[in-house]
C-alpha cells in the first residue's frame, strides 16, 4: 500500500487579493521575517530564491529566502490551486 501523500499550498498574498475568490486570504505573510533556528533548506531553488523549512512550523508557514531577505509565506487552507 503506497503512503498517503499529504499536499499543502503556501501563497504570498501581502495585499489580501486572493479573498476575491470566494474564499479567506491565507493570514501570517511576513515579507521581513526570522528564519527559525529549525530551519533547513529544501534543497529546492528557483532564480536564486531558497526554500526553508521549519519542521515545527511545516504546516502553518515555509520561508522564502533571497539572500539577507527572508519571506514567511503561510500556508492556504483550504488550497487555492492554479488556473
Amino acid at each position: 500500500m503506497e503512503p498517503r501523500l499529504v499536499v499543502h499550498e503556501y501563497v504570498k498574498d501581502p495585499f489580501g487579493d486572493l479573498s476575491r475568490y470566494g474564499s479567506r486570504p491565507p493570514v501570517g505573510f511576513e515579507p521581513d521575517a526570522d528564519l527559525p533556528s529549525d530551519a533547513e533548506f529544501s534543497g529546492y531553488v528557483k532564480n536564486g530564491i531558497e526554500l526553508w523549512i521549519s519542521q515545527k512550523q511545516l504546516d502553518n508557514a515555509v520561508y522564502m529566502v533571497d539572500g539577507s531577505a527572508v519571506e514567511k509565506w503561510p500556508r492556504a487552507d483550504p488550497m487555492f490551486g492554479c488556473s
